[in-house]
């Protein structure tokens, strides 16, 4: 397991269009959304990678990532064109007029695809 890419979208749609925000994160740059899962404040609907599929209300992803991405615990990955440091995770890039549309109960689309 090398990573996951993310992407969020706004109305429960994995449009272009719709593209909240998106990043790279390493092995375990998903476990607040799990954590989030767990807590009942998003739901897991399965997938195996291809991607794995999650919802969540806007006023949680954005008072989740306000700050930037949740730290998370990823040990150091090494392979033969890349290093990812410990508990690294990209950039978001937002999009900023769907940012500004978004509603406090709007639900959003987190895909997270398997980069391995």
């Amino acid at each position: 397991m090398l990573g996951w890419d993310v992407h969020v979208y706004r109305h429960d749609q994995a449009e272009p269009e719709h593209l909240l925000a998106s990043w790279k994160t390493s092995a375990f740059g998903l476990k607040w959304i799990d954590e989030l899962v767990a807590q009942g404040r998003a739901k897991d609907h399965g997938g195996s990678g291809y991607p794995c599929i999650f919802t969540m209300g806007a006023t949680v992803f954005l008072a989740t990532t306000r700050g930037g991405l949740p730290r998370n615990g990823s040990p150091l990955t090494v392979g033969e064109n890349y290093l990812l440091p410990p508990g690294w995770s990209g950039e978001v890039a937002w999009n900023a007029a769907n940012l500004a549309a978004c509603t406090p109960d709007e639900e959003l689309l987190i895909y997270a695809w398997d980069q391995s």
